[in-house]
């Protein structure tokens, strides 16, 4: 036996009053009588003469030491495990993912995060042992929201903090926090709370035998949005968005898919998903404008967080280009450029001579690329650039001599600038040996590993460098010539600034993909959802910054320094949006050793009845002369 408040024991002296009482009680008081022979006839018709007369006077006693003993283990609240139950050291974990959200009508419209909480207080009320408690959050990192107590209220109080996440939950990393923590602990157990996990909590349970999985849910009408990317059509001026659907529900499900931009729709696409099946689709949106696309499922069910997801637009609109070389060299680059009509404004575009370059009080801002071949401009602070044959000095590249002949080999294929591009029997006459101490990307290169093509990113400046003269080569008689400067114009101009990916999952930083300006000293980020937007400042701090408050999902506004990037937060989870919880086997309960009854376990309301019980008792033997 044992008791869960054991503090109850301090109230045992009470039966120790009882006991003085009634020794008092029955103790013989000295009483001057008139006649010795009344108080001997007196005495002789109140003579005890059996042995049940004899106990009647203590019976009343004996009563109210078993009504004070029944009080003081009420309170203790004792428990007969008769060897069965042990106390132990559990690790609650609680999953409070996107699926914990979904709506069972079965349960009132209660989420299955309000019945996770239900199933924890069940579980600190039915161990029938004075346990070690501790409390797990298991969302995309897990948190511990408790530390080691035995107080019950204390971890009551610490769920009360746990709040929804609108992402994907690992229990597999809470577990593995709940294995080193438990170390060293006797009869360690750790006790899972979720909807599955699509599977994953049931793998913990075969996994490891002191893991218990308590399921949750058990609802199947859901049908979610799992992937939502658009990709720019530059020669089209239009977006191609490419969404995916997944259905958890047992039947068919018919609705319709709606696109919004800017809170307008602009497309409706009809819907028709097996049970349990798949559905994707490629719409063509026509807003070279840009702006924010979302995706809508129109049809309620139990989750509501994947009937949406965001993505961004980005404007669509041709490229201003300068063009900066000597008259006798320009035809190769112009004829490059005018065959982009669509890509490159050629209103817009102009070409002039290294003396009217150095002429202008500042360089022109209008220009979204400017390409210089064969002149070496100053150093310039911000903007994209091509350099052919030459380039400033600030740039981390430094001539080291002359090659002759190099054969040119592409050194990276995988980039977008060397996309599509065909160098191979390239001839160039001679280049420039260049020692390039950059982070970019070398793009071509000679036999003996020298930079023939390089790319520099820095801050505010990206730069593609060409270490020969075109025109002392073959490339223009050839389709790589045309197809580098198309790569060209889409990576440096066309192509939004890679500051940030163009979609996050909730939960996930956010930190710029190159360096920053040393001169910024914070950025914005800015929620955009409807018409409310809620900007927040984020430092900056050794040319990088870091965004973590990406817990909804919704479109997001970066403003770094004169430029502003775009990007969405979604949750596009398959394992989330399938929310059919997987069969388990047995009870958690009974593996737990929970109860409520006399079976197992004393409650304190069992014995608070026989303790009345017995007053009723001790006041009808008194009153029928039973006790004394």
């Amino acid at each position: 036996m044992s008791l869960l408040a054991p503090w109850a024991l301090w109230l045992s002296p009470i039966g120790l009053a009882v006991v003085t009482l009634y020794l008092l009680k029955i103790k013989r008081r000295r009483q001057t009588v008139p006649s010795l022979e009344f108080w001997r006839n007196l005495a002789g018709q109140t003579q005890m003469r059996s042995l049940f007369q004899r106990l009647k006077r203590w019976l009343s006693m004996m009563l109210w030491l078993l009504i004070v003993a029944c009080l003081v283990f009420s309170a203790g609240n004792p428990v007969l495990s008769l060897g069965g139950l042990k106390p132990q050291s559990i690790a609650v974990v609680i999953d409070n993912s996107a699926s914990m959200q979904a709506v069972e009508a079965d349960r009132g419209g209660r989420t299955r995060l309000q019945m996770a909480f239900d199933a924890l207080h069940q579980l600190l009320d039915g161990r029938p042992h004075n346990d070690e408690w501790m409390l797990i959050e298991a969302a995309r990192d897990p948190v511990v929201l408790q530390g080691w107590t035995r107080n019950r209220m204390v971890v009551r109080s610490a769920a009360e903090s746990i709040r929804p996440f609108a992402g994907s939950a690992d229990p597999g990393t809470a577990v593995a926090l709940a294995d080193q923590l438990l170390e060293g602990k006797s009869n360690p157990r750790i006790v899972v709370i979720s909807d599955g996990a699509a599977g994953r909590a049931m793998e913990l349970a075969a996994e490891r035998k002191h893991l218990t999985w308590w399921p949750l849910g058990s609802t199947r009408d859901n049908l979610g949005i799992t992937a939502f990317r658009v990709r720019t059509h530059r020669q089209q001026s239009n977006h191609h968005a490419y969404v995916r659907l997944v259905s958890a529900s047992d039947r068919e499900v018919e609705t319709q898919l709606i696109l919004e931009l800017n809170g307008s729709a602009v497309a409706v696409e009809p819907v028709k998903v097996a049970a349990g099946g798949e559905w994707d689709r490629t719409v063509v949106v026509d807003a070279p404008q840009g702006g924010i696309l979302t995706a809508r499922i129109d049809r309620p069910d139990t989750l509501a967080l994947d009937n949406e997801a965001y993505a961004i637009l980005a404007p669509v609109r041709p490229v201003k280009v300068l063009l900066v070389t000597p008259p006798q060299d320009a035809f190769f680059f112009e004829q490059a450029l005018r065959a982009m009509e669509v890509l490159v404004d050629a209103e817009s575009s102009q070409t002039i001579t290294p003396e009217e370059y150095r002429a202008m009080a500042t360089p022109p801002n209008w220009a979204d690329l400017m390409i210089f071949n064969n002149c070496r401009p100053a150093m310039p602070a911000a903007g994209r650039f091509v350099f052919v044959n030459d380039w400033p000095s600030g740039l981390p590249a430094k001539t080291l001599g002359t090659l002759e002949t190099p054969r040119l080999f592409i050194a990276s294929t995988e980039h977008p600038l060397t996309r599509y591009l065909n160098v191979s029997g390239a001839t160039v006459a001679r280049a420039r040996r260049v020692d390039y101490l950059g982070r970019g990307p070398v793009l071509a290169q000679s036999a003996d590993g020298s930079p023939l093509i390089f790319l520099d990113e820095q801050p505010a400046l990206a730069a593609v460098c060409l270490a020969f003269d075109v025109l002392e080569s073959d490339l223009p008689f050839r389709n790589a010539f045309p197809v580098f400067l198309r790569n060209v114009v889409l990576y440096l101009a066309a192509e939004p600034s890679p500051w940030i990916q163009d979609q996050y999952r909730p939960g996930d930083v956010i930190e710029p993909g190159r360096p920053i300006n040393p001169s910024l000293t914070e950025v914005t980020v800015a929620a955009l959802r409807g018409a409310e937007v809620r900007e927040e400042r984020v430092p900056v701090s050794g040319g990088s910054f870091s965004f973590d408050r990406t817990s909804e999902p919704g479109p997001l506004r970066i403003t770094i320094g004169e430029e502003t990037a775009y990007t969405a937060v979604n949750l596009a989870d398959v394992a989330e949006s399938r929310l059919s919880v997987p069969p388990r086997e047995g009870d958690a309960g009974r593996e737990l050793g929970l109860t409520s009854r006399f079976m197992g376990a004393v409650p304190w309301v069992v014995l608070a009845i026989l303790a009345t019980t017995l007053v009723g008792v001790e006041w009808l033997s008194y009153h029928l002369r039973w006790t004394e």
